[in-house]
């Protein structure tokens, strides 16, 4: 190996180190009954509130930052109570999307995915001053279009694969 060569290895090494990543969780809630499987699933879209927002203004599942010192199931625990209203435990969906902060071109960011399902009778929710709104829509028939950012939809279909599986 030359030494450019070398050189050029670690300053790739370096900069992957110098970079920051930050740490994110995307919470995809189901109102469902066991009995009745998929076929009664109902996904929550929570609208962003047009007031708070930077960007652009749609639906999405829950999603925020994993603060200093907690983990991702914690930050996935904390958003859903925060943003919903509803304290429940999550489930790992073990699946997560790495792409480039919108907001700051130098910080990559990890997003795992967390999956909450609650009884249809719960479905009531307090939605926090970040949303204006939220609804529940049948997952047979939601669309990518009902997303404002497509790995949202993504994590819906990973949810469904998930539950799927289980429910077999």
């Amino acid at each position: 190996m030359t030494q450019t060569l070398k050189c050029q290895i670690m300053l790739k090494f370096k900069n992957m180190r110098d970079k920051k990543i930050k740490k994110k969780v995307q919470v995809v809630v189901f109102s469902m009954d066991f009995d009745l499987g998929l076929n009664s699933a109902q996904v929550l879209l929570l609208e962003f509130n047009s007031k708070n927002s930077q960007g652009p203004i749609g639906f999405q599942n829950i999603t925020g930052s994993v603060e200093e010192n907690e983990s991702f199931i914690q930050a996935a625990k904390r958003e859903l109570l925060e943003e919903t209203g509803i304290d429940s435990e999550v489930l790992d969906c073990h699946f997560d999307f790495s792409f480039t902060d919108r907001w700051n071109n130098e910080t990559e960011c990890i997003e795992k995915l967390f999956l909450c399902i609650i009884n249809p009778e719960r479905k009531k929710i307090q939605i926090s001053n970040e949303h204006q709104s939220y609804k529940w829509v049948d997952v047979k028939i939601v669309r990518e279009i009902d997303y404002t950012f497509p790995s949202n939809f993504m994590a819906l279909n990973k949810a469904v694969e998930l539950v799927g599986a289980k429910l077999k």
